[in-house]
């Protein structure tokens, strides 16, 4: 049982951590081009 519960846990974490990462991605990324406009990346 604990076996099948701590899979999607794991998953779920990973798919968590992996939005996140990409939403901060974006984030910085809009800060950037806001402070340096001229800045072609």
């Amino acid at each position: 049982m604990w076996g099948f519960l701590k899979r999607p846990v794991v998953v779920t974490a990973d798919i968590n951590l992996s939005l996140v990462a990409l939403t901060g991605m974006g984030l910085l990324s809009r800060l950037w081009r806001l402070t340096y406009p001229r800045a072609v990346v």
